[in-house]
């Protein structure tokens, strides 16, 4: 039962991995505009990513019990999410 949710942790983490790798979006877009002239690896292999990634990750798992949590009393639904 454990094995779907890892699955879609591994899903989120390539999906950044594609996203800020050396032939990912983001060295394509920096090399199509101009600002790189070659491929760098210095977005993905740095503490910065990281802490993207994972906060990428584990923020549904922080969010939703809380929404879930707050749903139950109505005084505590700000305006915005009622």
């Amino acid at each position: 039962m454990v094995v779907p949710l890892w699955s879609s942790i591994l899903v989120r983490i390539f999906a950044w991995r594609t996203i800020l790798g050396s032939q990912g979006v983001l060295n394509s877009f920096l090399i199509d505009v101009g600002l790189l002239q070659h491929p760098s690896s210095a977005f993905l292999y740095n503490e910065q990513a990281i802490a993207l990634t994972w906060a990428y990750v584990w923020l549904p798992f922080m969010v939703l019990p809380i929404l879930h949590g707050a749903g139950e009393d109505p005084d505590v639904v700000p305006r915005g999410l009622a």
